[in-house]
């Protein structure tokens, strides 16, 4: 599970479960189509021999167990598609879960425009795909009332949903080239994001932006949180409990070694420590509780390095004996801001 090798193997294996059912099968369906593990059938043999290829089915693999559900009033949800059975056809419609909420992402959201049009025309193409003609028309009402209550300008919601659909529609060809097209994938920031796009397409460049953060990330921990002194590869910042001062330091182990073996040095007043020097000049107490990571997980020293020079500039008072990796010219408008 979760790899995405997973569909593909599961698909191949009903497949060939599918195959050899259908088969050996006494009576076999009138229909039959498939999407992974679920199945669209049309039986025409009566209700105890359905029964009896239902037992067929479940007895083809000891872990593998099918269900079935009946038409009710002469219509079936297969998926997203909604079947109606009349006298002489099967007519299809979108079919949405009584727990539908109507809620689609908002206009006004901060996302880049293409992503929140997207959705539109992607509801769009669905209308077009599933639906019959008795069907669509009330579709595609239906998906102009609820886009405009989601805040939809009400002009580009008829004007997307009178568009010739895009599935029918070819790509255009482009000429073949020896470079790859090259993108940049940047975080997208409303009203940077925009002219960033317009820069990187003068260059030949496709900007393509995700959100700086998603409910994903806010609502789920997926792994144990680890806790501060356990983490490796660290900047850090050790505070004095009577005076201002910090020490920023970095280390590719853990904050809690790096702890103990700052500890050490105050105890034999070692000289090259700019932590045991403050405690033993000032006759200050440091706040070894307070001791937090600022950065974590890097594991280039260089990256660390780097990183430690940077904290050590912005912050006002430190118990650095020096400034750390001398910084290119570069850094000045992030260390002196105008």
């Amino acid at each position: 599970m979760g790899s995405p090798l997973s569909p593909v193997l599961a698909n191949l294996y009903m497949e060939h479960l599918e195959e050899n059912a259908l088969r050996t099968a006494p009576l076999p369906p009138r229909l039959w189509l498939r999407y992974v593990d679920d199945t669209f059938v049309i039986w025409s043999h009566g209700q105890d021999e359905l029964q009896r290829f239902h037992e067929h089915l479940n007895g083809q693999h000891p872990n593998i167990k099918f269900t079935i559900e009946h038409e009710k009033e002469n219509k079936l949800a297969f998926l997203d598609v909604h079947v109606t059975r009349s006298e002489t056809r099967l007519c299809t419609g979108v079919y949405r879960k009584p727990t539908h909420t109507y809620r689609y992402i908002p206009f006004h959201s901060h996302h880049h425009q293409r992503t929140i049009t997207g959705v539109l025309r992607c509801m769009c193409n669905r209308a077009h795909q599933i639906c019959d003609s008795t069907s669509e028309k009330p579709e595609l009402q239906h998906l102009q009332r609820v886009f405009q209550a989601n805040g939809f300008p009400e002009d580009l919601v008829k004007k997307t949903l009178s568009r010739r659909p895009t599935f029918l529609t070819p790509p255009p060809s482009e000429p073949a080239s020896e470079d790859p097209p090259k993108t940049m994938c940047l975080p997208y920031i409303q009203g940077l994001s925009e002219k960033l796009e317009r820069v990187c397409t003068s260059l030949g460049v496709k900007a393509v932006f995700k959100p700086v953060r998603t409910l994903r990330q806010i609502l789920m921990q997926v792994k144990t949180r680890i806790p501060e002194e356990r983490k490796r590869g660290v900047v850090y910042e050790v505070p004095c409990k009577e005076c201002h001062q910090t020490y920023i330091g970095e280390t590719k182990r853990t904050l809690k070694v790096r702890l103990s073996e700052h500890k050490q040095a105050v105890k034999r007043g070692d000289p090259k420590n700019g932590i045991a020097v403050h405690a033993h000049e000032s006759s200050h107490m440091i706040d070894w509780d307070g001791a937090r990571v600022r950065r974590s997980g890097m594991i280039g020293y260089w990256q660390r390095r780097t990183t430690e020079a940077i904290h050590i500039k912005l912050s006002e008072k430190t118990m650095n004996l020096d400034g750390g990796l001398q910084l290119s010219t570069v850094w000045n408008p992030v260390l002196n801001p105008p």
